[in-house]
């Protein structure tokens, strides 16, 4: 936002997901960046108004809005559902958009913008928060960091209810967390 330019080193990559971790490489000591704000996830409303932040053919900190028309769109590819949980909007969506948040109107980051339909203009996808949030679940384990095993790999979901599950998405076998009984599926 003010200009700043910093190189960033890839930490985690996720090729299904079209996500990746990265961290600023040479910035200031003591300087601080502001993070976004993240809704619950899962907490959508169907008409809610939408923002798209990115840099649309270059043109820096760009906003468009728009409404979530539509949560859990599928993507198939051949013959297989890839994803069923996809976000669509009506905001504009162009190159240079992807990879940027998508926010709702309390400014808080729901999804990151992902695509726009070849075919239609005016209808953008986003991934949706909750996905984001499972998928750096797997990056931020304390193996990846250290001499230390955990064994599993948490998870959230937003229930019908309103009420956020925690649970186990994977166990590595043989770990500690397996010999203690714990199980993909098993609520935390």
């Amino acid at each position: 936002y003010d200009g700043s330019r910093y190189l960033a080193k890839i930490i985690a990559s996720d090729e299904l997901n079209d996500i990746a971790l990265l961290k600023l490489v040479g910035m200031p000591e003591g300087r601080k960046l502001r993070p976004v704000q993240l809704a619950a996830p899962g907490d959508l409303l169907l008409g809610e108004t939408v923002i798209v932040v990115g840099n649309p053919y270059g043109l820096g900190s760009t906003i468009s809005r728009g409404v979530l028309s539509a949560v859990g769109r599928k993507i198939v590819y051949q013959g297989k559902v890839i994803f069923g949980d996809i976000l669509q909007t009506d905001a504009p969506v162009y190159p240079g958009n992807s990879g940027g948040p998508l926010i709702n109107i309390d400014g808080e980051m729901i999804g990151i913008s992902a695509a726009v339909h070849r075919e239609a203009r005016g209808i953008g996808f986003a991934i949706p928060l909750q996905r984001v949030e499972n998928t750096l679940a797997k990056w931020f384990v304390p193996e990846r960091f250290g001499d230390v095993i955990l064994g599993f790999i948490p998870g959230n979901e937003r229930l019908d209810n309103g009420r956020i599950k925690l649970y186990v998405q994977e166990v590595t076998p043989d770990s500690p967390a397996w010999r203690s009984g714990m199980r993909a599926g098993m609520e935390i």
